[in-house]
């Protein structure tokens, strides 16, 4: 290495400084990274602020107070955050303060929930049903279906039918076929996933409240489409509602 780049850093640890090169140059700056504050006294220690300075720092944290001293209403807090099960930004939002306030107040007072009450409550449900609607309805799920909905629809197409795809309804779940003229869905299932117990029990409920709504509900499954083909299966749905 060149002696003139041979260099001690500024800090007086006596240690030599490397060397960075930028567009095939040298370059050596005064101290190491990490030495810039060693040895370094702040500006204001030891002395005190007057009161001009004082004045001013006040009025720059005016209605921005520390987060532990903003004044919340406790029964009120208890009531939305552990009797109705609101989460935390619900909370700040109802009581008006900020998110780290309540935040800040909650881990103070150790009122906490367990994730299983936290995701059982309602708000937390309706949020992630909201989600979920969401990103089923989204452009991408859209044109990226599974390969059983890829089949119908592409069956659906060749048979000229109208129908909507991925459609939701009443806000509440999405339906993976729906021919609005005749208020018809047609479900697509797989048995790996729609014979778990819990997603049976979902299903069974959302073609209770389909039904209950007008609707009229038809299911297919993946075996019935491998023994049978998808056209023959469509096309008992079709001719039995007269859509073809």
């Amino acid at each position: 290495m060149d002696s003139d780049l041979k260099k001690l850093c500024l800090c007086g640890c006596k240690d030599v400084l490397p060397v960075h090169w930028h567009d095939g140059r040298p370059q050596v700056f005064s101290f190491i990274q990490g030495h810039q504050n060693i040895g370094r006294v702040a500006w204001n220690k030891g002395k005190t602020f007057s009161e001009k300075s004082r004045h001013k720092m006040s009025l720059a944290r005016l209605g921005k107070e520390p987060a532990n001293k903003i004044k919340i209403n406790l029964e009120k807090l208890h009531q939305l955050y552990t009797e109705e099960q609101k989460n935390t930004r619900q909370v700040a939002e109802e009581l008006n303060v900020p998110y780290d306030a309540v935040k800040n107040r909650l881990r103070f007072l150790k009122w906490s929930r367990s994730t299983k009450e936290s995701c059982s409550s309602h708000a937390f449900k309706e949020q992630m049903r909201r989600i979920r609607i969401k990103t089923l309805i989204s452009k991408p799920m859209i044109e990226s279906p599974n390969k059983l909905e890829k089949a119908v629809y592409d069956t659906l197409d060749k048979f000229g039918v109208y129908y909507k795809k991925q459609v939701p309804l009443f806000n509440k779940f999405v339906v993976d076929v729906l021919f609005p003229q005749n208020n018809i869905v047609l479900e697509i299932f797989g048995r790996y996933w729609h014979e778990m117990p819990v997603n049976k029990k979902k299903d069974f409920s959302k073609k209770k409240y389909l039904i209950k709504c007008g609707y009229k509900v038809e299911e297919i499954w993946d075996y019935e489409i491998k023994e049978k083909g998808v056209g023959p299966i469509l096309q008992e749905v079709l001719n039995r509602y007269n859509i073809i």
